[in-house]
């Protein structure tokens, strides 16, 4: 055996036993040597049948062929390649009801199993109690619901993550506009504009809102360079995110109505869910998502289970729900979603087993030399081109991005509220009574300076008293617009409020004119 190449097995079976009695028991008289040395040597070189444990409803890597009733398979036709390397191809397939007996007899001290394969997942908890060969399957779980059970969701449509992504932006732009049109038009423009923060930070919202929604009802309007080149960029930015949140709701809405109410693994808290009884597939699901597991000793029930609508989806590997998908009618049910919970197949031996290193290598000659490629394409080619399909088709967004943009626009709303508060504080806080020496107290009243205009009056030549009586009022204004602006200049902060107040005494002309003045000083 060991000059054919050929492994041995770690312990004689059962036939084998019975076979050395007899010899034991045979008496070495003449002619029975040469005998027992031909048989010895034909018994040496031949092989005994490899016993493969087979779970026969994981489909399509392991089932019945309905034509034939003889095994078939991903993992058939994997096995029966390797073994026939090393071997002389001879399999008894050894088949359980559930991937859990099969784990239990191949774990088993005294196992009759020389390996197990059926999609096994390869796991921390399975090395445990058996070894693995190195992976030759790569996998993942997807979600099978059913699509007579489509339910239209207006809250879902509304509050996606999209929807929450634009509002978010609209809200922090409006902010950041209304903010820039008050500073650039609070001083040349505080009739529209007012200059306190409470005031104006108010109408640039206004004024912001109604333009970015393309509204302009023309009660403000910039009269500032910059203010008029911040309304610029703002239009063309609301022309964008009105386009952006209108066809957003308008395709949110009319998708609810066409697509599955179950899309992701966050659509699955709290509802009923299929599971098949000892996969790994099923551990990782009752330890991850939040529903209401219902447990099926296959997936064909669980699938059955699903279509008479006792259960909203069916969570299991991805090759098995596409292959089931594609082999039913058509519609009867959808695998959605997309993979998660990567996994990786591999062949369970018992540990002590002499064809471990064998088995492996010949795991890598099945790849190599295109044979993993053709038994692929052979089970699974059919299910991946079937049209099922197997994504979600909604937008997809970071929620780390919505995260992220969600506090930005409530510091925002914060700072505006705290800023408005603070300019009501302000004003509060300036309205006690003046000081007797206040600098606005020291303006003279408009009558005092046309006294001192009419006494310092020279008559001009040729002017008549009309003439002569609006060129004393215009000197006497004058004269008090300059100490009005020099008291505002010089004052302190309540002072200065008063000076405000003051201005809007004056008229229209005069409170432009002093205004004027004290934005050169």
């Amino acid at each position: 055996a060991e000059y054919m190449g050929t492994p041995r097995h770690s312990k004689p079976t059962p036939h084998r036993r019975r076979f050395l009695s007899a010899l034991v028991a045979m008496r070495p008289v003449e002619g029975h040597w040469l005998t027992l040395l031909l048989v010895l040597c034909f018994w040496s070189v031949g092989t005994d049948a490899f016993r493969v444990g087979v779970v026969n409803t994981s489909e399509p890597f392991v089932f019945v062929a309905p034509q034939l009733g003889t095994l078939t398979g991903y993992d058939v036709d994997l096995v029966t390649f390797v073994l026939g390397r090393l071997g002389d191809g001879n399999i008894t397939f050894v088949p359980f009801n559930t991937v859990s007996e099969l784990l239990v007899a191949l774990s088993a001290n005294s196992s009759s199993l020389d390996l197990a394969i059926s999609a096994l997942t390869i796991t921390s908890e399975r090395a445990k109690l058996f070894q693995f060969s190195q992976s030759y399957f790569t996998s993942g779980l997807q979600i099978m619901v059913n699509p007579q059970d489509r339910r239209s969701s207006f809250s879902r449509a509304i509050f996606s993550p999209v929807m929450q992504l634009l509002v978010c932006l609209f809200i922090i732009g409006l902010l950041l506009f209304a903010h820039c049109i008050w500073a650039a038009e609070r001083w040349h423009n505080s009739s529209e504009f007012h200059k306190s923060y409470k005031d104006g930070i108010w109408d640039g919202i206004w004024w912001a809102a109604i333009t970015a929604g393309t509204v302009g009802f023309g009660d403000k309007v910039p009269r500032s360079s910059v203010g008029k080149i911040v309304t610029i960029i703002l239009m063309f930015w609301g022309m964008l995110m009105t386009a952006l949140l209108v066809a957003t709701v308008s395709s949110s809405l009319t998708a609810s109505f066409f697509t599955d109410s179950i899309a992701s693994v966050s659509d699955l808290n709290s509802k009923r869910v299929g599971i098949v009884q000892g996969r790994a597939s099923g551990d990782y699901a009752r330890s991850a998502i939040a529903a209401q597991f219902v447990t099926f000793p296959s997936l064909s029930a669980a699938i059955a289970a699903l279509v008479a609508q006792r259960l909203d989806a069916v969570i299991d590997d991805s090759p098995m729900l596409l292959y089931a998908a594609a082999n039913m009618r058509a519609g009867a049910v959808r695998v959605v979603g997309t993979v998660f919970n990567v996994q990786r197949y591999g062949i369970g031996l018992p540990f002590g087993s002499n064809i471990t290193d064998a088995l492996n290598l010949q795991l890598l000659r099945f790849e190599e030399e295109g044979q993993g490629d053709a038994v692929y394409k052979k089970w699974f080619s059919s299910s991946v081109d079937s049209g099922v399909d197997s994504g979600d088709d909604r937008t997809h967004v970071d929620p780390m991005v919505v995260f992220a943009l969600s506090w930005t626009a409530v510091f925002l709303i914060l700072g505006t509220a705290i800023g408005c508060a603070s300019n009501i504080a302000y004003k509060q806080f300036t309205a006690r009574p003046l000081p007797q020496n206040a600098a606005i107290m020291r303006v003279p009243l408009i009558e005092d300076e046309l006294a001192a205009a009419e006494a310092a009056f020279v008559p001009i030549e040729d002017e008549s008293y009309a003439q002569a009586r609006r060129r004393v009022n215009q000197e006497a204004q004058n004269s008090r617009n300059a100490k009005i602006v020099r008291a505002l200049a010089e004052a302190a902060p309540w002072e200065r409020s008063q000076g405000e107040l003051e201005l809007e005494s004056l008229g229209a002309s005069e409170a432009v004119s002093v205004r004027a003045e004290l934005a050169e000083m």
